[in-house]
């Protein structure tokens, strides 16, 4: 089997650590929420066990949804393989909460498509961490949670799990880049497979995926 994990997974779960001079904790996660507010488009590429990367473009959402908490949605996108057209290939969910010492709890759900022996199958993940943030708007954090692969051989895809998820994110003005890593461990009797998943992103502040997908292609053409 090849190129499991086409997953939703890898914006949705940011974390955070430690404030700068002048700011509480609490402070330094308001203020890179607050950078990371509004709408961003961007593209992820994605690396399972050393294979080639494979593309994807997303629109994140990010808004307040109280003094204390943020909501954030992700929309995936893949080009169909024969028209090049976008087609949506995942969703993901999440909620940040800060606390007053700096602590962020996190919560994320979502679905998509993976691809076995390039066939899709329906996927279902979610996830939970802490997170806190540094003065610099760098945020770091771990995670962990479940996944589900419907119709995998031996019903492997029914418990799956995620671990050791780690990531990376950035806001500087306009552009906001991340990396996440982690392991998808799949047991079924005696059997026991792991895949390393490394994902890194980048985002410019927008709306319009196809513009981008576009601008994209045709960057590319002209390369060749």
């Amino acid at each position: 089997m090849r190129r499991w994990f086409l997953i939703a997974f890898g914006v949705g779960l940011i974390s955070m650590c430690a404030a700068g001079f002048g700011e509480t904790p609490s402070d330094v996660g308001q203020r890179f929420f607050a950078a990371l507010e509004g709408d961003w488009v961007g593209t992820t590429q994605q690396r399972i066990e050393g294979q080639a990367s494979l593309t994807r473009y997303f629109h994140l959402v990010a808004r307040r949804q109280d003094a204390r908490t943020f909501a954030m949605t992700v929309y995936y996108f893949r080009p169909d393989p024969k028209t090049g057209v976008l087609e949506p290939s995942g969703t993901e969910r999440g909620t940040s909460t800060l606390a007053p010492d700096g602590t962020i709890e996190r919560h994320s759900d979502g679905s998509g498509a993976v691809l076995v022996d390039n066939e899709p199958k329906l996927e279902r993940h979610s996830a939970t961490g802490r997170a806190r943030a540094t003065a610099a708007g760098t945020l770091a954090g771990e995670a962990s949670g479940t996944i589900r692969v419907e119709g995998l051989p031996l019903g492997m895809g029914r418990r799956g799990k995620i671990e050791r998820i780690r990531e990376e994110w950035t806001v500087k003005g306009d552009c906001l880049t991340g990396s996440t890593g982690f392991v998808a461990r799949f047991r079924a009797f005696l059997v026991t497979k792991r895949f390393n998943v490394e994902t890194t992103c980048s985002a410019k502040r927008g709306s319009d995926v196809a513009a981008l997908a576009s601008r994209r292609e045709i960057a590319r053409a002209a390369s060749h």
